[in-house]
């Protein structure tokens, strides 16, 4: 029997739709270890340290290299890593929006960890782009 799914809780389903997403999560995992080094914020750390569970950072990864797979192609991993990062301003955004926290710090923490994750994602892409498609 399958576990029920909370209402309005996307990242439930997530190995529902795409099957195993652990290697996608390690992915982001280290990339958020990475991110709470450089900007070391106990606000931004909690909001980094969820991207890896995130539905909208791993649905585009998922995809990607599903697209990969379908050209015969190997999807790489820094592009990966890229999509996954330059999303997560997406959900973070829209929590503002649907959620909107009290605290004008937290408010703050989602806003800025998204613009970070996506800024930083954007960079390696910007950094991929004249390499050919693997």
């Amino acid at each position: 029997m399958m576990k029920k799914i909370s209402k309005g809780r996307s990242s439930e389903i997530i190995n529902r739709i795409f099957g195993d997403t652990s290697f996608y999560s390690r992915i982001l995992k280290e990339k958020a270890r990475q991110l709470s080094r450089k900007y070391n914020d106990a606000d931004l750390i909690k909001k980094f340290n969820e991207m890896p569970f995130r539905f909208i950072s791993i649905s585009p990864m998922a995809f990607y290299s599903a697209m990969m797979k379908d050209l015969g192609k190997k999807p790489d991993k820094n592009i990966l890593t890229a999509i996954g990062l330059s999303c997560l301003a997406i959900g973070t955004h829209d929590d503002v929006v649907d959620e909107t926290p009290k605290k004008k710090r937290d408010i703050a923490a989602l806003v800025y960890s998204g613009n970070i994750a996506s800024l930083e994602g954007m960079k390696m892409l910007l950094k991929n782009a004249g390499s050919p498609i693997h």
